[in-house]
């Protein structure tokens, strides 16, 4: 929330990305797409949504969502040529939670962030996957990771 952060600029009324870091008086733009590439990594890396480099119409992807040390949760879905894709979690100390949804048509690599000893569960059916590395098609898909420290 200091200057210079996108914090800044909401605990100074801003209700889109102005064109510099400070506030100015009209002198510029309070709408500005300058700033804009920072929803990319909000996809990219916390939601984790990548359409695979040797993807025709977005039919392959692969989800890494990365959960940061000071957020909780994330709720993230872009929408492709195909349907939405989905990549939410939430976290705690004791687990994290994934629901992730793979659009009809479409195939999906999930890798899932482990630390040491933690121990992923699909909610569903309770099985546990061979591997933090999920290959799926179609589908929604929920992912318990318990982090027993």
């Amino acid at each position: 929330k200091t200057f210079p952060s996108w914090g800044h600029m909401l605990e100074n009324g801003a209700t889109s990305l102005w064109e510099t870091w400070q506030q100015s008086d009209n002198t510029f733009s309070h709408n500005h797409p300058m700033f804009g590439s920072i929803s990319a990594w909000f996809f990219r890396h916390l939601g984790g949504i990548q359409i695979a480099d040797d993807a025709v119409g977005a039919d392959r992807l692969l989800i890494s969502p990365k959960p940061v040390a000071g957020l909780t949760w994330v709720k993230c879905s872009h929408r492709t040529i195909r349907g939405t894709v989905v990549s939410d979690w939430k976290t705690s100390e004791k687990e994290s939670e994934f629901v992730i949804v793979i659009p009809p048509d479409t195939t999906a690599v999930i890798e899932l962030p482990l630390g040491k000893g933690d121990v992923i569960t699909e909610k569903a059916s309770g099985a546990t996957p061979p591997s933090s590395r999920i290959q799926v098609g179609s589908g929604t898909y929920r992912y318990l990771v318990r982090h027993p420290r």
